[in-house]
């Protein structure tokens, strides 16, 4: 079942630019934007003017006066069926899009469930160092200054003199 797509983009000033849209006479123009808006939905339009009267909710013998040469420069005719081949491309693009989306929806999801899950072969990904702020209560946290003081190798000299010339100058 094909999918109606409610919208299509269009360029009024490059239609409005065109020559053979220029050319056109008033019952041409108004003949060309209903085939233009039928194509949309329902892909095309009955090349037979009759039929293509009744799909398109006007008289037959209005349909039969209007010249079809100005504004078929815009359109195909393919079986007995007047397409627009600039429609279905955009229609054919819109598909692709709305396809990859669907595809990278569908890879988000699963990148979720895997994460979510773990990983399955036992290897962490990502960095071994990340805590959790919900892992660490504050009342554990030494402040640095009785670190240093405290946990430094007095054996150490080189480290422990970079340690109070730094602490000397902090202080300062």
């Amino acid at each position: 079942m094909r999918e109606v797509i409610p919208y299509f983009r269009c360029y009024a000033e490059n239609i409005i630019a065109d020559r053979h849209y220029r050319s056109m006479s008033l019952l041409e123009r108004g003949l060309w934007i209903s085939i233009y808006l039928e194509c949309w939905p329902n892909v095309s339009v009955p090349a037979d003017r009759k039929k293509m009267a009744k799909v398109l909710g006007f008289g037959e013998e209005e349909i039969s006066k209007i010249q079809m040469d100005q504004i078929m420069y815009f359109f195909s005719e393919v079986q007995g069926e007047i397409t627009s081949p600039e429609l279905n491309a955009l229609r054919d693009e819109f598909m692709e899009t709305r396809r990859k989306k669907a595809e990278g929806g569908k890879e988000g999801a699963r990148r979720k469930k895997e994460k979510q899950l773990g990983n399955a072969e036992g290897i962490p990904k990502g960095s071994s160092i990340q805590v959790k702020s919900s892992q660490v209560i504050s009342s554990q946290i030494k402040p640095y200054s009785s670190y240093l003081e405290s946990e430094i190798n007095e054996d150490s000299q080189e480290f422990d003199s970079l340690a109070k010339a730094y602490l000397a100058a902090s202080r300062g």
